[in-house]
């Protein structure tokens, strides 16, 4: 192997699924049903379309406001009033805090020659300007390739994503490792020949990624201060 692909939400930061789960659980309603409209439709959704630059965050936010509506109403569920996307997006980019373990086992791995890269889904948010961007300029100065779907016009599952990123690592997709926390990308990556590890449970996958390296990634030193 010659380098690893890391995702960022959910690997490198915390998952936002934990703050839409909380989210739901502060409406009253029943688990899932927010979740299931970032999923339902795509990848011609107003999510995908977002994390693919086709629409801006305040373009995005009502389209997305009426797919959780229709997605709530297949399941007999009426979202209350206070349902607002911008509220719910704001905790997703206030709430997001660096995974201090993943990171130094990055830097680790860099330092024993294997290069290092980023590919994550992702969208601009002009109310958290300085906070991802000053986070996304440390990954750009510590790995070897940010591959950001925003940026790029396309996204995970998509192999062109993957393609992309193995082009700026200067690598095939049989010479990589990629970490990611959804089982979609992950069997993407899997398809076009890529080692993978499916992070659920981050001790587990820092075992796994150690096995697959031979290199044990574990530190203890905090490089980046935890909160974006």
């Amino acid at each position: 192997m010659k380098a690893v692909l890391f995702d960022v939400g959910g690997v490198l930061i915390s998952a936002p699924q934990l703050v839409i789960a909380r989210y739901e659980q502060s409406l009253g309603v029943p688990k899932g049903i927010i979740a299931t409209a970032f999923i339902r439709g795509a990848p011609h959704n107003a999510f995908c379309k977002l994390e693919t630059g086709q629409l801006t965050l305040s373009e995005f936010l009502p389209l997305f406001e009426k797919e959780c509506q229709l997605t709530a109403g297949m399941f007999g569920v009426q979202l209350p009033d206070s349902f607002s996307a911008k509220t719910l997006f704001d905790q997703i980019s206030s709430s997001s805090v660096v995974e201090q373990r993943m990171v130094q086992a990055a830097m680790k791995l860099k330092q024993n020659g294997y290069l290092v890269g980023i590919l994550t889904n992702n969208w601009t948010d002009p109310n958290h300007e300085k906070q991802t961007g000053d986070f996304f300029a440390y990954l750009t100065r510590h790995f070897d390739a940010v591959v950001q779907s925003c940026k790029e016009g396309v996204r995970k599952p998509d192999e062109a994503a993957f393609k992309i990123a193995c082009k700026r690592l200067k690598t095939t997709p049989h010479e990589v490792i990629f970490l990611d926390d959804l089982g979609t990308n992950v069997k993407a990556a899997r398809k076009l020949g890529m080692h993978t590890i499916l992070v659920r449970d981050i001790p587990l996958a820092l075992k796994q990624l150690s096995e697959a390296t031979g290199i044990d990634v574990h530190t203890e030193t905090e490089i980046i201060n935890s909160k974006i």
